[in-house]
């Protein structure tokens, strides 16, 4: 029998873990390792965790092992067709502008990159979305980049076997239509679905690594740039925009929109959402138009554009609501995969949630998730029988502020002020509406009341981080990232997640804790 594992052990796999692949265990999670690490010494028949640590580090066996972990450990970190806002963006804008200009040029050939991509379901969903857009798939070339810096999430993609967590909220249709069963469990994309996609380890920040691609119509780059600070990120835009076409189109997550502003990109207003589009660059000349045969894109085709599409680019005319940050009212929005409205994934009525508490409860998942059409839907009705909830017009207040919408939202926080004049969530709204309009001081100030009313508020304070690196008050910024860290074990973790995008309490952790590495090593550390 086995030696039981000590917590020495964890912690030493744990560290190992993170130093190879960037992922980081708080000391919470070690009874989730302490399985994890259990459950593969007796699949891999070790003697014990000094030999499996050994088979995991030292032996031939190390890749493959970490893959499996990966498989393991990563799984449930995104799943298709998250935040339908820019899928519905996609597929009734972008697409058919993407269409056109590769008409216009005399071209048939679409390039995607999802930047970042985790375990596969996000390009996979691009897939599947350029395959409902396209009326004759086979005579395009469509080629679809998963990359990320994480080997064990590369190797789990290119796997491409998902389970039921991958899947939530989609309708059955869709797991039917594009997906296979696995005689070991599980769902993989159908072969024309995976032919689109390749995958490869990429790291954002390697300027090689990054040169390797180009020639690109679409990136999608979410929830990715919470990792880095400042200076990374205006490193990583750079190297995206030089991905990208002359034109070409970015997607941010939704947190990332409201506070990453790059003169490489302008943002337009769209299906109740935003994407980035390129400017045109002094590199734009310049730039190879050959694609490296080691990301294996497919071959350009000499065939004309069919007819049909042409037809069908002519018919659609993408909704948009210019760059004001106005748009359409959500209830007038088409949804993006069309089922019958009891199986529809936005779907969501009263009487299937006809209390208040489990309407707001819903509408606060799929603020998280980046669900901001259906969450908005829900805080509606919740608003409706009661006027005054202070939870909904919070989670207004939000939605608003990142659809562009900072007047309107400053008046929501004004409201629930007038109710509640200690809730400290309103002046962090309040401060990312200043934030994204270059307000830096203003947003410290109401930042500090933030603070000032709830201690606790682990989010305030790592905004507030950002804030003084924009300031240029590095002691400052140090100082807001342990108030951070020393914050979070206080925190509710609905609310970690609802003000930081998304993220939980350990991800919120490890990025401090690399910001404050840094800034020990001496290098120039900053909050984004």
């Amino acid at each position: 029998m086995p030696k039981p594992i000590k917590e020495s052990d964890i912690s030493t796999f744990r560290d190992y873990l993170n130093e190879v692949s960037g992922l980081y265990f708080e000391n919470s999670k070690f009874s989730l390792l302490k399985k994890v690490i259990s459950g593969r010494i007796e699949e891999t028949g070790s003697a014990g965790f000094s030999e499996y640590y050994h088979r995991l580090t030292r032996s031939r066996q190390s890749k493959d092992e970490l893959a499996v972990l990966g498989g393991i450990l990563t799984v449930g970190e995104t799943y298709f067709f998250r935040n339908r806002d820019h899928w519905n963006a996609f597929e009734e804008c972008v697409m058919p502008w993407v269409i056109t200009q590769c008409r216009a040029e005399g071209r048939h050939r679409i390039r995607i990159w999802s930047a970042g991509c985790a375990t596969g379901e996000e390009p996979y969903t691009i897939a599947i979305a350029v395959s409902r857009c396209l009326p004759d798939r086979s005579r395009w070339a469509v080629e679809i980049l998963g990359s990320d810096i994480n080997p064990m999430a590369v190797a789990a993609a290119r796997r491409g076997v998902y389970r039921e967590n991958s899947f939530r909220g989609v309708p059955a249709f869709i797991r039917r239509e594009y997906f296979e069963p696995v005689k070991e469990g599980g769902f993989r994309p159908r072969s024309y679905i995976r032919d689109m996609v390749s995958f490869q380890e990429l790291n954002l920040l390697d300027a090689r690594d990054m040169d390797r691609v180009c020639d690109v119509d679409v990136v999608f780059c979410r929830n990715v740039l919470i990792y880095f600070d400042a200076q990374s990120i205006e490193t990583v835009m750079g190297h995206l925009h030089n991905a990208l076409r002359p034109g070409g189109y970015l997607f941010l997550g939704h947190s990332e929109n409201t506070t990453i502003r790059s003169p490489r990109f302008a943002t337009i207003s769209v299906c109740d959402t935003f994407v980035s589009r390129a400017l045109p660059g002094e590199n734009d000349g310049k730039r190879s138009l050959r694609i490296p045969a080691e990301l294996e894109w497919v071959n350009e085709k000499e065939e004309s554009v069919p007819q049909e599409l042409e037809e069908k680019g002519r018919e659609l005319k993408p909704r948009v609501s210019g760059t004001s940050g106005k748009n359409t009212d959500v209830d007038s929005l088409p949804a993006y995969i069309p089922v019958p409205k009891e199986s529809a994934v936005s779907g969501v009525s009263e009487e299937h949630f006809p209390d208040v508490n489990k309407l707001r409860e819903k509408a606060v998942e799929y603020l998280i998730s980046d669900e901001s059409s259906q969450s908005l839907k829900l805080f509606r009705q919740v608003l409706e029988r009661e006027p005054e909830d202070v939870v909904s017009l919070l989670g207004t207040a939000i939605l608003l502020a990142g659809s562009g919408s900072g007047d309107a939202a400053l008046h929501c926080c004004g409201n629930i002020l007038a109710i509640d004049p200690m809730t400290a969530e309103a002046y962090c709204v309040m401060a990312l509406v200043h934030e994204s309009r270059g307000d830096y001081r203003q947003a410290l100030t109401v930042l500090e009341k933030a603070i000032y009313l709830d201690s606790s508020f682990s989010m305030a304070h790592f905004r507030l981080a950002g804030i003084y690196e924009r300031l240029n008050r590095d002691s400052d910024r140090r100082r807001a990232l342990r108030n951070t860290l020393n914050s979070l074990d206080e925190d509710d973790e609905t609310r970690i997640r609802v003000y930081s995008g998304g993220f939980d309490r350990s991800a919120v952790s490890r990025v401090c804790k690399q910001h404050l590495t840094k800034a020990a090593k001496g290098f120039e550390g900053v909050v984004g």
